[in-house]
């Protein structure tokens, strides 16, 4: 993946991937007050979008956590923590992530 620094006076809030190049854009401004695992979780949701060509963002969010799972510490509760960091409060993502563990 290739990434690109981008400022406040963009569209991207944080990070954002484009489904045709795959070039994903950081808010330079925003990007350092997350964790390194934040900013991986982050950067895999951005993959996970362009590698399934999807829009969905509970996909993106069970191909970031299934990257992160059994490698990282505690990576349910600090995927979703960092979902809840970046203002998402969408009961049926945080679900879903629950549901994909218990597998």
């Amino acid at each position: 993946m290739k990434y690109r620094w981008v400022d406040n006076n963009s569209d991207v809030r944080i990070a954002a991937v484009d489904l045709e190049t795959g070039v994903i854009e950081i808010n330079r401004q925003n990007w350092n007050q997350f964790s390194p695992f934040e900013k991986k979780y982050i950067l895999l949701h951005e993959e996970g979008h362009y590698k399934l060509q999807t829009d969905s963002e509970i996909q993106a969010d069970l191909y970031a956590i299934n990257r992160v799972a059994g490698i990282e510490p505690k990576s349910l509760k600090k995927s979703i923590d960092t979902l809840y960091k970046v203002g998402i409060l969408d009961e049926t993502r945080i679900y879903e992530l629950y549901k994909n563990a218990l597998k």
